[in-house]
């Protein structure tokens, strides 16, 4: 196994920004193509500055004519950059090197790339071309050498599939997000086992067990008119028992059903994908049409929920299992409904509400499973550096480990969620709240 690592300067559309308006980034490449003679690369980068410079720094970023599709996601940035020539660092790279460590621009211009292959003229490669272009005005190469225990290099991109991609970028983005002290919930759902264990020992339920779903059965005569022709689309897809309740309720009236799951894991698509194949023998009169993405919710676009020769024209986005409390920042969930979704699509969320805080804070802060899914990533848990907070003001329950903050649970008021939601364009249509006070259930119109 060879690695390289090189220092470089050039005319970046990150770089000369983050010496502008002094900000670091942490990047990655994510693919590279040749059309109609112009090169493009699909990048993302994670932007660490204050507050006020990375906003002018994204709002900067929006008048660059070389790049497109433009996504922000709080301080995330994913964009296509287009070229004319091959000349930058993104343009040269290959599927089969390795990525060791996202790329790092600092506040003078100066970028790292820290790559490995196991063909040292692969590496080569790479260098000669960054060599050779006009745009470089600063190389040095750091290191080239050979690394003899090739398992701490073990290539994530090696099978050229989406989830294997997505694997290599999550383990990067996880780097970032402990550098920077707060890991974000897609990392807690990687591990299939783990999850098991929570599912069935959820401090979300109160009074009876898996009060989500029980719920949803309870309302059922009045979710379906919602679920009517609709295509439901699940973010996230877990151990799927929620999703299949709401696919039994549109089965019991249609002889139709469009499914769209979206998760991290590969297994909880895959086991919802054969659990639809038991309702198909449940209700043979009835058929279903599903797909599946291993994939982030923002990396969804419109077109990905389309069927061909569907009589739907609108879609029920479905984010039950109280996910939308696990985002650091409401207004990035919030933002990526609002990308996916077009006029008069329907939102359907379900919510723990911001009562009994105290009471759900023990259960979380007691619940000895809860760490090993929260840190599913760790070789070793130090449970002595375990934290727990309860942030009354903003009705959140917090983990701390090492002093990053690994997990949180936002919980919610009926109030609190519109006012989050009508910002993006979502009105209420209808809500249902338990008589323990504890799940919440509310289904949104974008307009």
């Amino acid at each position: 196994m060879w690695k390289i690592k090189i220092k470089l300067k050039h005319n970046c559309t990150i770089g000369n920004r983050c010496e502008k308006f002094k900000c670091k980034s942490y990047s990655l490449t994510l693919s590279n193509w040749l059309e109609n003679n112009n090169y493009y690369t699909s990048q993302r980068h994670n932007l660490i500055g204050n507050t006020e410079n990375i906003t002018n720094f994204i709002e900067d970023l929006k008048k660059e004519k070389r790049i497109h599709n433009l996504k922000v996601f709080n301080n995330d940035v994913f964009f296509i950059e287009k070229r004319s020539e091959k000349e930058i660092p993104s343009s040269f790279y290959k599927d089969d090197l390795i990525i060791v460590h996202p790329v790092k621009v600092d506040e003078f211009w100066f970028e790292e790339w820290d790559l490995a292959s196991q063909f040292k003229e692969k590496l080569e490669d790479f260098y000669k071309g960054l060599e050779k272009t006009k745009e470089v005005s600063y190389i040095e190469i750091i290191s080239l050498k050979k690394k003899n225990n090739i398992n701490i290099l073990e290539n994530p991109f090696k099978k050229k599939s989406i989830t294997n991609r997505l694997a290599g970028f999550m383990d990067s983005k996880l780097g970032i997000e402990k550098i920077v002290g707060n890991v974000e919930g897609e990392q807690w759902f990687r591990d299939f086992q783990d999850w098991l264990f929570i599912a069935f020992n959820n401090p979300y339920n109160r009074k009876y067990p898996n009060s989500e779903l029980r719920f949803l059965e309870k309302n059922q005569k009045e979710i379906y008119p919602y679920l009517k022709e609709n295509t439901l689309i699940f973010y996230g897809a877990g151990v799927g028992e929620t999703e299949l309740e709401i696919v039994r309720q549109k089965l019991e009236k249609d002889k139709i059903c469009e499914v769209v799951a979206i998760d991290v894991n590969p297994s909880f698509i895959n086991l919802l994908r054969e659990n639809l194949k038991n309702k198909v023998i449940e209700y043979p009169q009835s058929e279903i049409v599903f797909k599946g993405y291993v994939s982030l919710f923002q990396n969804m676009t419109k077109d990905d929920f389309n069927f061909q020769n569907s009589k739907n024209s609108t879609n029920i986005h479905i984010c039950v299992g109280w996910t939308i409390g696990n985002f650091k920042d409401q207004d990035e969930i919030a933002m990526i409904f609002k990308n996916n979704t077009k006029k008069w699509d329907l939102l359907f969320l379900a919510f723990q509400l911001d009562k009994n805080l105290e009471e759900i804070f023990k259960k979380y802060e007691q619940n000895i499973y809860f760490p090993q899914f929260v840190l599913n990533y760790e070789d070793k848990i130090e449970t002595k550096k375990i934290k727990w907070l309860l942030d009354k003001e903003n009705s959140t329950i917090k983990m701390l480990y090492k002093n990053r903050e690994v997990f949180r649970s936002k919980k919610y008021s009926i109030e609190t969620l519109n006012e989050i939601l009508e910002k993006y364009d979502f009105i209420l249509e209808k809500k249902w709240i338990d008589e323990y006070e504890n799940t919440g259930l509310a289904v949104y119109k974008r307009i």
